[in-house]
């Protein structure tokens, strides 16, 4: 009697483990979709003024790239590796400076296009002696934590320049 009442007990437990497995199972990544990444076109290039009012130097992102990927681990999360591609040129009328220096943001939309998170970054660039231009790459990672990693599609990155009032677009 006990021992059929052990094996009732161990089988059970098995059953009762097999099925807690079943509860979560396995994602397969290679079905998911990144991200969307983008950039906000009111800012993707900014004119930089001297604080006299003249042009100082031109600032763009010029392209950007990028992919992502899933954690197995917890099943929960999206790894996002970008890399940005910046240009400048400095102004004709300020062939005094070798270097321009600016801010670009990252910012995490949800489904929704709700801000989640922004980030902003200070970057810059070296100018070229004699040309007056100059290019920077740029790389980021983040880790996106989610509710449903089958979402991950939905959400949104988005980069830009981070404008202040003195600066205006090209």
């Amino acid at each position: 009697m006990f021992s059929i009442v052990r094996i009732f007990f161990l089988v059970g437990f098995v059953l009762l483990m097999h099925g807690c497995a079943l509860l979560k199972p396995a994602i397969d990544t290679s079905k998911l979709t990144c991200p969307e990444t983008g950039l906000i076109h009111e800012a993707e290039d900014m004119q930089i003024f001297a604080k006299d009012g003249t042009k100082q130097a031109y600032v763009m992102i010029k392209d950007f790239s990028g992919q992502c990927s899933f954690d197995n681990n917890d099943g929960l999360s999206v790894m996002i590796d970008a890399k940005l591609f910046f240009y400048a040129e400095r102004s004709p009328d300020a062939s005094f400076i070798n270097e321009q220096s600016f801010e670009y943001f990252v910012t995490i939309l949800s489904p929704t296009n709700e801000i989640l998170a922004k980030k902003i970054f200070p970057a810059t660039i070296a100018l070229d002696e004699d040309a007056g231009v100059g290019v920077l790459t740029e790389e980021i990672e983040h880790n996106i934590p989610l509710a449903r990693i089958e979402h991950a599609g939905l959400y949104k990155i988005v980069f830009g320049l981070q404008l202040k009032p003195e600066n205006k677009g090209n």
